[in-house]
């Protein structure tokens, strides 16, 4: 995916392949590639699973799909253990440096787990607000771009989802996102949300997660003062 990073055309190539790395190159308005790409850090994950003796270890973490949003200063890379969990990260880019000069700007801003199942396509919207995930299993997911927070979970193919389209519309100032995915068993499926609907979405999670956050200090507080008072 090309990202333009200035006025005069210049910018960053992103690729990601099956030799686990995602890398970051520096290109003219020519599309001419300059000096040596730059590995995307692998963010820390979980540990996977222990497996029984005797047995080969998991393959290392893969790089498997990527969305650029207009702007360009942001890349999404969906990051994959064996089997899954998918985990999507947002990488920085910044702004291009001189010609000739290594790339000294690119940053792991953040990243999450977002799906059970590996995650096989991507695609952002062009306000980017909105990031679309497909998933091996036919999962659709819709997830909050500056937060990597799931909006949204639906299930519109009985296969992996390949191909993935994040359409923006305005209908009398509402904003919608029309999400359009191919998948393996040979539909292609439209999924309407609007931008209430997600927002709605996302102050319903913020509410369960702070509800779960103050029973958990709750819980603590409770067992320390009852280790600190004693029996009663």
């Amino acid at each position: 995916r090309f990202a333009p990073a200035d006025a005069e055309g210049s910018g960053w190539f992103v690729s990601v392949a099956a030799d686990s790395q995602c890398l970051v190159w520096r290109a003219e308005a020519d599309g001419a590639i300059q000096g040596t790409p730059e590995a995307v850090p692998m963010p820390p994950l979980p540990a996977p699973r222990k497996r029984a003796a005797g047995r080969r270890p998991p393959p290392p973490p893969q790089w498997r799909a990527l969305a650029v949003p207009g702007g360009g200063a942001t890349a999404y890379v969906a990051l994959n253990q064996s089997g899954g969990p998918g985990h999507v990260v947002r990488v920085g880019v910044g702004k291009a440096p001189p010609k000739g000069a290594a790339i000294s700007a690119l940053v792991v801003d953040s990243h999450a787990r977002v799906s059970a199942a590996p995650l096989t396509a991507l695609a952002v919207s062009a306000d980017g607000e909105v990031l679309a995930a497909g998933t091996s299993e036919g999962e659709l997911l819709l997830l909050h771009a500056r937060t990597l927070s799931r909006l949204v979970r639906v299930q519109p193919h009985s296969l992996w989802v390949t191909t993935l389209s994040l359409v923006t519309t305005r209908d009398t100032g509402a904003v919608s996102y029309a999400a359009i995915s191919c998948g393996g068993d040979n539909l292609c499926k439209l999924t309407m949300a609007s931008s209430a609907e997600l927002e709605r979405a996302r102050t319903q999670a913020q509410l369960m997660y702070g509800a779960l956050f103050a029973l958990v200090i709750a819980l603590l507080s409770w067992l320390f003062l009852g280790d600190l008072l004693g029996p009663i």
